[in-house]
């Protein structure tokens, strides 16, 4: 099988996962009470609920209004925000690019950081890099990310009270900077949407290393738990592909250390820790929940706390669509990085 056949028949894989979480979603929406509850806003008048039930055929029985309901999913249809009384889609394209713009920063310090060390903890196995190593990442898993945030504050706090440079503890820029860069408050003058892009492209370097000073925080926290597991997983892997006659052929062979953990321990190592890597994306995502309530970042993640707490059901039917689909999205990389990395699976 080559390997856009491989891809097509993942993709095709993916609508039957779609189905299922769209109908989990609309289950949740009619357990709720009223199916059309989550269009309604209090803003409304009698007139104007009437027509909401006519257009997503609240009368009508179940399937149909899942007909519906996929109907106007598939046309970007999310419903209508009951606190803002904006249509949901709206509001998430103003919020998701900073989401992922953090998730983005906070997978790359992830992956820069955990695999190297992993590496470095299985080839060193039982001497002290391997014992700090293991130990930073047995507290990455243990302590809560809301709470790790908050130490992160405290310390730039503190270095800020002592005199030495400290990073923003909230905010995604510098409130002082909006009236001489306009684009960071104007999503018309943002060619991508994403700031730390934007900023390059524009040419306003002030503007980037204040964005990269903002976004370091809140990335650092997120990133920790998953810097933990990536490390873990791949210290595991490592040790179990130096145990392989391929590794001892290669050694016998006459090849320099570096190269045989290089070319034939550390790629093969990679296979299982791509999946941790790629599942580690989608709770990033949802990690930012609580990260961004901390650091004040205005995302999704501080958006859809707002809306659980108001009790907004579209917001929150809409963030969980959203993040289902990072995850799909994200196993599908997986799968096309498992086909590059080993390419018998592409026969299976």
């Amino acid at each position: 099988m080559k390997l856009w056949q491989y891809v097509v028949r993942r993709l095709l894989l993916l609508v039957p996962v779609f189905l299922g979480v769209t109908a989990i979603t609309f289950a949740l929406i009619n357990a709720s009470g009223d199916p059309c509850a989550i269009y309604y806003s209090e803003r409304m008048t009698p007139a104007q609920q009437a027509e909401i039930e006519l257009r997503y055929g609240c009368n009508e029985p179940a399937l149909t209004r899942y007909g519906i309901y996929m109907n106007n999913l598939l046309h970007g249809d999310l419903g209508q925000s009951a606190s803002s009384s904006a249509p949901v889609l709206e509001e998430l394209a103003l919020r998701f690019p900073a989401t992922f713009e953090l998730t983005l920063v906070a997978m790359f310090m992830a992956i820069v950081v955990a695999l190297p060390l992993g590496r470095i903890s299985a080839t060193r196995k039982d001497t002290v890099p391997d014992h700090l190593a293991r130990t930073f990442a047995l507290s990455g898993v243990s302590i809560p990310i809301f709470w790790f945030a908050l130490l992160l504050q405290l310390l730039m706090f503190t270095l800020d009270r002592m005199g030495f440079p400290a990073l923003p503890i909230s905010g995604r820029y510098s409130v002082t900077l909006i009236q001489t860069h306009p684009f960071l408050t104007q999503p018309d003058l943002q060619p991508t949407g994403f700031l730390l892009v934007d900023s390059l492209l524009l040419g306003d370097l002030t503007a980037f290393v204040d964005l990269v000073a903002h976004i370091l925080l809140p990335a650092m926290a997120i990133a920790y738990i998953s810097v933990a597991i990536i490390t873990r997983m791949m210290r595991s892997s490592m040790l179990d592909v130096l145990q392989q006659d391929y590794v001892f052929t290669a050694r016998s062979k006459g090849l320099p250390e570096r190269t045989v953990i290089r070319r034939h321990a550390a790629r093969n190592a990679m296979i299982p820790t791509v999946t941790v890597i790629g599942l580690s994306f989608g709770g990033l995502l949802t990690g930012a929940v609580l990260t961004e309530s901390v650091f004040s970042w205005p995302g999704v993640g501080a958006w859809s706390t707002f809306a659980i707490l108001a009790r907004d059901n579209a917001v929150i039917m809409g963030f969980a669509t959203t993040v289902s689909f990072v995850y799909v999205s994200a196993n599908l990389i997986v799968d096309i990085l498992y086909a590059y990395l080993d390419p018998r699976i592409r026969l299976e």
